[in-house]
């Protein structure tokens, strides 16, 4: 996990103006710094609902 977190804030840096998510099976959404972890579902509805 800790690899992938380093890999994702290298990404954020050269891209800030994207949205930086990990989509997890974790009930429960948070921030780790500037990634987001969405639960599944949460996303479905949002890629729906919004279009992110």
């Amino acid at each position: 996990m800790r690899n992938k977190y380093l890999i994702l804030t290298s990404f954020n840096e050269n891209y800030p103006e994207c949205r930086t998510l990990i989509v997890s099976l974790d009930l429960f959404n948070r921030h780790i710094g500037n990634i987001e972890c969405i639960y599944i579902l949460d996303f479905f509805k949002m890629l729906w609902k919004e279009g992110l």
